[in-house]
């Protein structure tokens, strides 16, 4: 089975900075969409399924805020680390991106290094998480079914028959 690619979406408003942290990323074997604006970015998650997000916080339409406000609304997004990239990098500023979510928080211009250890990081985080979601789910369909037959278990049977007059209505 060939090994996943690690997308990472960059938004940021500045050429200059997307150039170069598309070509670190790039250079470490990342695939990498940039976008000058938050504003597509949930629809591009939703498409790409991206390990990382990079999120400029300053940005003209949508800005880094608002748009991981989005991607934690949305349940195909909502988990997809998202570290912020800033100029802005106060701690009033940091501990406000991260009580909103954001996975982590860079300042621009991102130490080459730093960014490649912490997007890393980040991707690390997310392949986990999405191992547990389907360990998670393989262990519900097992609890539910005998696996010699495939017919479900007597407790999933039981716990079905007493929700359905709960959820039936009389005329």
């Amino acid at each position: 089975m060939p090994e996943r690619t690690h997308v990472v979406i960059v938004a940021d408003d500045s050429p200059t900075v997307r150039a170069v942290v598309r070509m670190q990323l790039e250079t470490a074997g990342y695939d990498v969409i940039d976008v000058d604006d938050g504003s597509p970015v949930v629809e591009l998650a939703k498409k790409h399924d991206p390990t990382v997000i990079l999120l400029d916080v300053d940005m003209p339409v949508l800005d880094g805020h608002q748009t991981l406000a989005a991607l934690k609304a949305d349940p195909l997004t909502r988990d997809v680390p998202v570290v912020f990239l800033s100029s802005r990098a106060a701690g009033g500023d940091v501990a406000v991106a991260l009580h909103q979510g954001a996975h982590d928080y860079l300042r621009k211009p991102p130490e080459p290094h730093e960014l490649l250890a912490r997007v890393a990081v980040a991707t690390r985080m997310k392949l986990l998480q999405d191992e547990l979601r389907a360990r998670a789910a393989e262990l519900e369909q097992l609890s539910q079914s005998d696996h010699l037959t495939g017919l479900s278990t007597r407790r999933y049977t039981d716990a079905r028959l007493t929700a359905a007059p709960s959820s039936s209505t009389r005329p």
